[in-house]
């Protein structure tokens, strides 16, 4: 089934009732819950957001962020960075499955300081039509001390404003496929771990029968060399390219779910 995108000059009466269905969704949400709920249209322009999702960037009111940009928010990180939302929103509008989720772990100073928020989009749509009419945002903090200790040192590597976006499917590097360990080994060599860190953690996180953490580490290398076409290449260079091509933002689902797990604040 292919669907089409379709902008909000264009949206039937159907339409609109879709979107007056997430914003009826949205104020309907106890704001004790803390969950902030938004939608952009397919050119990432705020349609709706609760109060809560307002108040995470800088505004009082849900309905004052209707027609912003990301780019035109008072939370002065989140305009400065908003190519980096946009970029995640046309991941999801161009997704292959028109029922995707991308979860996103942003860590940013929002209005209310830096906050690490688990942030999960999807696409707004009209199955009858056929139209993808936006995408949706569901944000909830995390504490933020969950992910420095389990990664203490990404945000000296690469900055305080990020974001990781939870790898859903296998990781295709120079035309090769990685396997959810190699996809591990990468990440964690993107942090500017060396193979002693790396073997101990395997070993501990994902241990192999039969063979030491170092031993298993090493072939692994080794195979993830082939597979990229650069067996001459160095540690350094290798982590160069693997940053180069964004590994350090593709977590991998294993470790996603093990840094957030039961960590989201209520």
């Amino acid at each position: 089934m292919s669907y089409c995108l379709i902008s909000p000059e264009n949206f039937t009466p159907e339409h609109k009732q879709v979107v007056a269905k997430f914003k009826e969704i949205t104020c309907s949400v106890p704001h004790q819950r803390k969950l902030a709920l938004a939608a952009k249209d397919i050119h990432s322009r705020f349609l709706i957001a609760n109060d809560n999702g307002a108040h995470l960037v800088g505004l009082k009111k849900g309905e004052d962020i209707i027609g912003m940009f990301d780019k035109d928010l008072p939370c002065r990180s989140v305009a400065k960075f908003a190519e980096n939302f946009i970029k995640t929103d046309q991941q999801v509008l161009h997704s292959d499955d028109v029922n995707t989720e991308l979860s996103i772990l942003n860590v940013y100073e929002y209005g209310n300081g830096v906050t690490s928020v688990l942030v999960n989009k999807g696409i707004m749509k009209h199955d009858e039509s056929q139209a993808i009419l936006g995408v949706t945002i569901c944000a909830q903090a995390v504490r933020l001390t969950d992910f420095i200790g389990f990664m203490s040192n990404y945000l000296t590597e690469f900055g305080e404003n990020i974001s990781i976006s939870k790898s859903n499917r296998i990781l295709k590097l120079k035309e090769a496929d990685l396997t959810e360990y190699e996809h591990e080994v990468c990440f964690l060599l993107t942090l500017n771990w060396d193979y002693e860190q790396i073997a101990d953690f395997m070993h501990k996180y994902r241990p192999v029968s039969g063979r030491s953490a170092a031993d298993t580490i090493d072939q692994c290398m080794h195979k993830i060399r082939e597979k990229l076409g650069i067996v001459s290449c160095d540690d350094t260079g290798l982590r160069e390219m693997l940053i180069y091509v964004g590994v350090h933002r593709k977590m991998p689902p294993s470790f996603f779910n093990r840094l957030i797990g039961s960590h989201v604040l209520h």
